[in-house]
């Protein structure tokens, strides 16, 4: 199936009964700015058009770190704003 009568496209439902949207921000090294102020303007911004939020969205989020090494000290400072950390190294 490719789609509702609607058009909509089929989407995982999430904990709320709708689909979830995941996001995600990648994370290549620690430079001389912090990230975690950026990133937690984007989850406040995306969470304020979420179910969770009072735009009258309709899906559900899920926020996804995804970084290499080289990042891991920035990268653990968003765990504790809700995003989930995927370590990867470069690809080939």
């Amino acid at each position: 199936e490719h789609g509702n009568t609607d058009g909509s496209p089929n989407l995982p439902e999430g904990p709320t009964g709708g689909a979830t949207i995941g996001w995600a921000v990648t994370i290549t090294g620690c430079g001389s700015d912090p990230i975690t102020e950026g990133a937690a303007v984007l989850k406040h911004s995306i969470h304020l058009a979420s179910v969770h939020g009072n735009l009258g969205g309709r899906y559900d989020y899920k926020m996804y770190a995804i970084y290499h090494p080289d990042g891991e000290k920035c990268a653990k400072t968003l765990e504790s704003l809700g995003y989930t950390l995927v370590r990867r190294e470069t690809p080939v």
